[in-house]
Protein backbone atom coordinates (compact mmCIF):
# COMPACT_ATOMS: atom_id res chain seq x y z
CA UNK A 1 0.00 0.00 0.00
CA UNK A 2 2.83 2.37 0.89
CA UNK A 3 4.52 1.56 -2.41
CA UNK A 4 1.35 2.47 -4.35
CA UNK A 5 1.33 5.88 -2.68
CA UNK A 6 4.92 6.51 -3.77
CA UNK A 7 3.99 5.57 -7.34
CA UNK A 8 0.87 7.76 -7.32
CA UNK A 9 2.67 10.90 -6.12
CA UNK A 10 4.81 11.45 -9.29
CA UNK A 11 1.72 10.97 -11.45
CA UNK A 12 -0.28 13.55 -9.50
CA UNK A 13 2.67 15.94 -9.54
CA UNK A 14 3.03 15.58 -13.33
CA UNK A 15 -0.69 16.18 -13.85
CA UNK A 16 -0.58 19.25 -11.62
CA UNK A 17 2.40 20.66 -13.53
CA UNK A 18 0.73 20.05 -16.89
CA UNK A 19 -2.47 21.78 -15.71
CA UNK A 20 -0.52 24.71 -14.25
CA UNK A 21 1.55 25.21 -17.40
CA UNK A 22 -1.58 24.95 -19.56
CA UNK A 23 -3.42 27.57 -17.49
CA UNK A 24 -0.43 29.95 -17.54
CA UNK A 25 -0.04 29.51 -21.30
CA UNK A 26 -3.74 30.19 -21.85
CA UNK A 27 -3.56 33.33 -19.69
CA UNK A 28 -0.49 34.53 -21.58
CA UNK A 29 -2.07 33.95 -24.99
CA UNK A 30 -5.47 35.42 -24.09
CA UNK A 31 -4.33 38.48 -22.14
CA UNK A 32 -1.18 39.62 -23.95
CA UNK A 33 -0.13 37.70 -27.07
CA UNK A 34 -3.38 37.68 -29.05
CA UNK A 35 -4.47 41.19 -27.95
CA UNK A 36 -1.08 42.47 -29.16
CA UNK A 37 -1.67 41.03 -32.61
CA UNK A 38 -5.29 42.26 -32.58
CA UNK A 39 -4.05 45.78 -31.98
CA UNK A 40 -1.40 45.50 -34.67
CA UNK A 41 -3.60 43.89 -37.32
CA UNK A 42 -6.77 45.84 -36.40
CA UNK A 43 -8.77 42.64 -35.94
CA UNK A 44 -11.67 43.08 -33.52
CA UNK A 45 -12.57 39.40 -33.17
CA UNK A 46 -10.01 37.58 -30.98
CA UNK A 47 -11.02 34.21 -32.41
CA UNK A 48 -10.22 35.27 -35.97
CA UNK A 49 -6.89 36.66 -34.78
CA UNK A 50 -6.11 33.47 -32.85
CA UNK A 51 -6.97 31.34 -35.86
CA UNK A 52 -4.62 33.36 -38.05
CA UNK A 53 -1.66 33.60 -35.66
CA UNK A 54 -1.82 30.25 -33.87
CA UNK A 55 -3.04 27.95 -36.66
CA UNK A 56 -2.86 29.51 -40.12
CA UNK A 57 0.62 31.01 -39.75
CA UNK A 58 2.29 27.71 -38.76
CA UNK A 59 0.65 26.10 -41.79
CA UNK A 60 1.91 28.89 -44.04
CA UNK A 61 5.36 28.22 -42.57
CA UNK A 62 5.34 24.86 -44.37
CA UNK A 63 5.14 26.53 -47.79
CA UNK A 64 8.29 27.26 -49.78
CA UNK A 65 8.24 29.47 -52.85
CA UNK A 66 10.89 29.25 -55.59
CA UNK A 67 12.86 32.46 -56.12
CA UNK A 68 14.34 33.75 -59.35
CA UNK A 69 17.71 34.73 -57.87
CA UNK A 70 20.70 32.41 -57.73
CA UNK A 71 23.62 32.72 -55.32
CA UNK A 72 26.95 31.43 -56.67
CA UNK A 73 25.03 29.28 -59.12
CA UNK A 74 22.85 27.76 -56.37
CA UNK A 75 19.09 27.88 -56.86
CA UNK A 76 16.84 28.23 -53.84
CA UNK A 77 13.49 29.08 -52.35
CA UNK A 78 11.94 31.31 -49.68
CA UNK A 79 9.74 30.31 -46.78
CA UNK A 80 6.40 32.03 -47.25
CA UNK A 81 5.73 32.78 -43.58
CA UNK A 82 9.08 34.35 -42.75
CA UNK A 83 9.52 36.36 -45.97
CA UNK A 84 6.24 37.12 -47.77
CA UNK A 85 3.77 37.28 -44.85
CA UNK A 86 5.68 39.96 -42.85
CA UNK A 87 5.89 42.15 -45.96
CA UNK A 88 2.14 41.70 -46.50
CA UNK A 89 1.47 42.56 -42.85
CA UNK A 90 3.55 45.75 -43.09
CA UNK A 91 1.72 46.80 -46.25
CA UNK A 92 -1.69 46.00 -44.72
CA UNK A 93 -1.12 47.83 -41.43
CA UNK A 94 0.75 50.87 -42.77
CA UNK A 95 -2.32 53.00 -43.67
CA UNK A 96 -3.63 52.79 -40.08
CA UNK A 97 -0.26 53.44 -38.43
CA UNK A 98 -0.18 57.20 -39.21
CA UNK A 99 3.58 57.46 -38.82
CA UNK A 100 5.09 60.92 -38.66
CA UNK A 101 8.33 60.18 -40.52
CA UNK A 102 11.54 61.90 -39.50
CA UNK A 103 15.25 60.99 -39.64
CA UNK A 104 14.99 59.59 -36.11
CA UNK A 105 12.35 57.07 -37.25
CA UNK A 106 15.05 55.13 -39.12
CA UNK A 107 17.40 54.88 -36.13
CA UNK A 108 15.93 51.64 -34.63
CA UNK A 109 16.17 49.83 -37.98
CA UNK A 110 19.70 51.06 -38.62
CA UNK A 111 20.90 49.92 -35.18
CA UNK A 112 19.16 46.55 -35.65
CA UNK A 113 20.91 46.15 -39.00
CA UNK A 114 24.30 46.70 -37.37
CA UNK A 115 23.51 44.39 -34.46
CA UNK A 116 22.19 41.51 -36.58
CA UNK A 117 25.07 41.81 -39.03
CA UNK A 118 27.59 41.52 -36.21
CA UNK A 119 25.68 38.61 -34.62
CA UNK A 120 25.26 36.55 -37.80
CA UNK A 121 27.60 34.27 -39.75
CA UNK A 122 27.39 32.20 -42.93
CA UNK A 123 27.37 28.44 -42.40
CA UNK A 124 26.98 25.19 -44.31
CA UNK A 125 23.28 25.23 -43.37
CA UNK A 126 22.68 28.81 -44.44
CA UNK A 127 22.64 32.08 -42.50
CA UNK A 128 23.06 31.63 -38.75
CA UNK A 129 22.03 34.25 -36.18
CA UNK A 130 22.94 34.16 -32.51
CA UNK A 131 19.52 34.16 -30.83
CA UNK A 132 20.62 36.31 -27.89
CA UNK A 133 20.69 39.24 -30.32
CA UNK A 134 16.90 39.09 -30.82
CA UNK A 135 15.85 40.27 -27.31
CA UNK A 136 18.72 42.76 -27.28
CA UNK A 137 17.68 44.21 -30.63
CA UNK A 138 13.99 44.26 -29.76
CA UNK A 139 14.36 45.92 -26.36
CA UNK A 140 16.78 48.51 -27.74
CA UNK A 141 14.42 49.34 -30.60
CA UNK A 142 11.44 49.73 -28.28
CA UNK A 143 13.29 52.13 -25.99
CA UNK A 144 14.46 54.22 -28.95
CA UNK A 145 11.02 54.25 -30.57
CA UNK A 146 9.44 55.36 -27.30
CA UNK A 147 11.82 58.30 -27.16
CA UNK A 148 10.85 59.52 -30.65
CA UNK A 149 7.32 58.21 -31.30
CA UNK A 150 5.70 58.53 -27.88
CA UNK A 151 2.35 56.93 -27.15
CA UNK A 152 1.06 56.39 -30.72
CA UNK A 153 0.64 52.63 -30.31
CA UNK A 154 -0.18 51.87 -33.96
CA UNK A 155 2.92 53.68 -35.20
CA UNK A 156 4.90 52.11 -32.35
CA UNK A 157 3.88 48.59 -33.36
CA UNK A 158 4.52 49.15 -37.07
CA UNK A 159 8.00 50.60 -36.60
CA UNK A 160 8.90 47.94 -34.01
CA UNK A 161 7.88 45.16 -36.42
CA UNK A 162 9.61 46.77 -39.41
CA UNK A 163 12.80 47.62 -37.49
CA UNK A 164 13.27 43.91 -36.76
CA UNK A 165 12.07 42.27 -39.95
CA UNK A 166 13.59 44.46 -42.68
CA UNK A 167 17.16 44.49 -41.25
CA UNK A 168 16.97 40.74 -40.64
CA UNK A 169 15.76 40.13 -44.20
CA UNK A 170 18.71 42.07 -45.58
CA UNK A 171 21.18 40.33 -43.28
CA UNK A 172 19.81 36.84 -43.94
CA UNK A 173 19.82 37.39 -47.70
CA UNK A 174 23.46 38.50 -47.70
CA UNK A 175 24.59 35.81 -45.26
CA UNK A 176 22.73 33.17 -47.27
CA UNK A 177 24.50 34.29 -50.44
CA UNK A 178 27.81 33.93 -48.59
CA UNK A 179 26.78 30.52 -47.24
CA UNK A 180 26.21 29.11 -50.73
CA UNK A 181 29.98 29.12 -51.23
CA UNK A 182 30.02 26.26 -48.70
CA UNK A 183 27.22 24.31 -50.41
CA UNK A 184 27.53 21.26 -52.62
CA UNK A 185 26.29 21.38 -56.21
CA UNK A 186 22.99 19.65 -55.39
CA UNK A 187 22.21 21.82 -52.34
CA UNK A 188 19.59 24.55 -52.37
CA UNK A 189 19.33 27.60 -50.14
CA UNK A 190 16.15 28.51 -48.26
CA UNK A 191 15.53 32.06 -47.05
CA UNK A 192 13.78 31.91 -43.69
CA UNK A 193 13.87 28.14 -43.87
CA UNK A 194 12.76 27.52 -40.29
CA UNK A 195 9.34 29.08 -40.83
CA UNK A 196 7.66 29.94 -37.54
CA UNK A 197 10.95 29.31 -35.72
CA UNK A 198 13.06 31.47 -38.02
CA UNK A 199 14.42 34.79 -36.70
CA UNK A 200 12.67 36.52 -39.61
CA UNK A 201 9.34 35.65 -37.95
CA UNK A 202 10.39 35.31 -34.31
CA UNK A 203 12.05 38.73 -33.96
CA UNK A 204 9.22 40.92 -35.37
CA UNK A 205 6.60 38.80 -33.57
CA UNK A 206 8.47 39.24 -30.30
CA UNK A 207 8.68 42.97 -31.02
CA UNK A 208 4.88 43.17 -31.39
CA UNK A 209 4.31 41.30 -28.13
CA UNK A 210 6.91 43.26 -26.16
CA UNK A 211 5.77 46.60 -27.55
CA UNK A 212 2.17 45.94 -26.58
CA UNK A 213 3.15 44.60 -23.14
CA UNK A 214 5.39 47.54 -22.24
CA UNK A 215 2.79 50.00 -23.49
CA UNK A 216 0.10 48.29 -21.45
CA UNK A 217 2.16 47.94 -18.29
CA UNK A 218 4.07 51.23 -18.34
CA UNK A 219 3.34 53.88 -20.94
CA UNK A 220 -0.45 53.68 -20.81
CA UNK A 221 -0.41 54.73 -17.16
CA UNK A 222 -1.23 58.30 -16.15
CA UNK A 223 2.27 58.67 -14.70
CA UNK A 224 4.45 56.25 -16.71
CA UNK A 225 7.78 55.44 -15.04
CA UNK A 226 9.73 55.67 -18.32
CA UNK A 227 8.38 58.89 -19.72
Amino acid sequence: MEQDRFQLFPILLSVAMVITISVLTLLFVSTLFIPAWQEFLNIDNPWYCSLFILFLCPLIGLVRLPVAIRFNGIQGSANMLSTIVPLAILAYTYPSSHINWSPFTYVPGALSLILYWICSVPSEKGAYLYRISIPIGTISSILIIQAFIGSNLQAFLWIAFASQFIPLLLVETIRTSQSTKLYHEDDQFILGGKGAHDPLWVAPSFAVFLTYSTHLLFWSLKAPPFG
